[in-house]
C-alpha cells in the first residue's frame, strides 16, 4: 500500500474525532490529531498503555476513563479507547462537563456487548443518567460506523503497512528538520493581571543533536496549575511537530525522535 494512500485512510477513519490516536498492539502511534486547544497526544498514549497492560483490549471491546494519573487532566475530559482489530486502536477524548468524578479505565462494551452492570453503576447512577447515556451511545455510535468499513481497517490493521509509513515519517522528519535554521528569540506575553509570562528560546547543534531550550526564568504566572508530566510532554511534542510542519505525519517514528526533558 502506497504512503499517500494509508494517510488517506488514516485521515478518512479519524474525520468525525476533534482529537484522536491510532495506535498498534505494541503501543506505537500510527496517527494523531488536536484540533482542540487541549493537545493530549501523549496522555492519550498513556491512557492506552493502562487499558493494554490491565484489561488487554479484544476486538469489539469500549473503554472509558479520565485522569490517566493523579493530576492528568480534569475529570470532565474523558477518554475512550476502541479495539478496532487486534493490531489497530482508536484512543480520542471528549468533553463532558456532567462528570466531576474520577473513572478508572472501565469497560463499557466487551466484544461489543455492552457492560450492563458498567452501565448501571457508571452513567445510571450518575447526577445526568439521561446526558450521560445520549453521550456515550454517540460514541459508539461513531465506532459503529468505522467498523462498516473493514477494508480500511484491514489496510491500517497490517504490520507491513505500518512499518512502511513509519518508516516514511521518519525519512519526512529527517528532511523537515535538517532544513530549519538554528537561532534564538525572546518572547512574553501579558496576562489579564498585567503580569507577564517571560521566555526565551534557543536551537543550537552539538554532536549532530538539536537541542531546544525554553527559558522560562523570572516568569510569575498568576495561577498555580498542576498536571503529570505527559500533559506538558503532548504540548511540547505537538508544538515541535508543528513547527517542523509535520503535523500530518505525527507518528512515533517523530516521537521517538524527540526527547523532552522537563
Amino acid at each position: 500500500m502506497k504512503c499517500l494512500d494509508f494517510q488517506y485512510s488514516l485521515k478518512a477513519l479519524g474525520k468525525n474525532f476533534t482529537s484522536c490516536s491510532l495506535v498498534n498492539a505494541d503501543g506505537s502511534l500510527i496517527y494523531s490529531k488536536d484540533l482542540n486547544l487541549s493537545l493530549l497526544t501523549t496522555t492519550r498514549l498513556v491512557a492506552f498503555q493502562i487499558v493494554k497492560k490491565y484489561l488487554k483490549p479484544q476486538p469489539g471491546d469500549l473503554f472509558i476513563l479520565n485522569d490517566p494519573e493523579n493530576g492528568g487532566f480534569q475529570f470532565s475530559k474523558l477518554i475512550f479507547i476502541s479495539a478496532l482489530s487486534s493490531n489497530l486502536f482508536l484512543i480520542w477524548d471528549e468533553d463532558f462537563n456532567f462528570v466531576d468524578f474520577k473513572i478508572p479505565p472501565t469497560p463499557l462494551y466487551d466484544k461489543g456487548e455492552k457492560n450492563e452492570f458498567v452501565w448501571k453503576a457508571l452513567i445510571q447512577a450518575s447526577a445526568f443518567p439521561s446526558e450521560f447515556e445520549t453521550f456515550v451511545l454517540f460514541q459508539k455510535y461513531k465506532i459503529d460506523r468505522i467498523a462498516t468499513v473493514k477494508n480500511c481497517i484491514d489496510d491500517l490493521s497490517s504490520k507491513d503497512n505500518q512499518a512502511k509509513w513509519l518508516k516514511s515519517t521518519q525519512e519526512i522528519f529527517n528532511i523537515q528538520f535538517n532544513n530549519k535554521a538554528l537561532g534564538n528569540f525572546e518572547s512574553q506575553f501579558k496576562l489579564k493581571n498585567n503580569q507577564f509570562i517571560k521566555m526565551k528560546f534557543s536551537a543550537e547543534e552539538r554532536q549532530n543533536l538539536k537541542l531546544f531550550t525554553l527559558d522560562f526564568t523570572n516568569a510569575n504566572l498568576a495561577t498555580d496549575f498542576h498536571a503529570a508530566s505527559h500533559v506538558v510532554e503532548s504540548a511540547i511534542v505537538r508544538k515541535i511537530a508543528e513547527y517542523y510542519e509535520l503535523g500530518d505525519f505525527f507518528s512515533q517514528s517523530i516521537i521517538d525522535k524527540i526527547k523532552v526533558i522537563l
